[in-house]
């Protein structure tokens, strides 16, 4: 288990205008070690919306978000942030 964790992440997805962005948040924020997710409409398209989702929290779960987003149907385009830090050992 690595020592590095992931404080905050900032990812540009494109998703269906559909669905909606409090909902997306909602389930991003559910997901382990998120604690608080901020989505900002950057594009509107006919059918489709780019978005950008900034997470933090103290040990974000890449793998879980991936997979969240995913299920909602939407695509990641890029990830433009991410903080991490290295926990310290006593």
């Amino acid at each position: 288990m690595s020592d590095v964790k992931i404080k905050n992440l900032v990812i540009d997805v494109l998703k269906p205008r559909e669905i909606s962005i409090v909902d997306l948040s909602k389930a991003l924020c559910e997901t382990k070690g998120s604690s608080k997710v901020s989505i900002d409409v950057k594009e509107v398209d006919v059918n489709t919306e780019t978005v950008s989702i900034r997470i933090e929290g103290t040990d974000i779960d890449y793998e879980a978000i991936v997979e969240k987003i995913n299920d909602y149907g939407c695509a990641i385009r890029s990830i433009d942030g991410v903080e991490v830090y290295k926990m310290k050992k006593i």
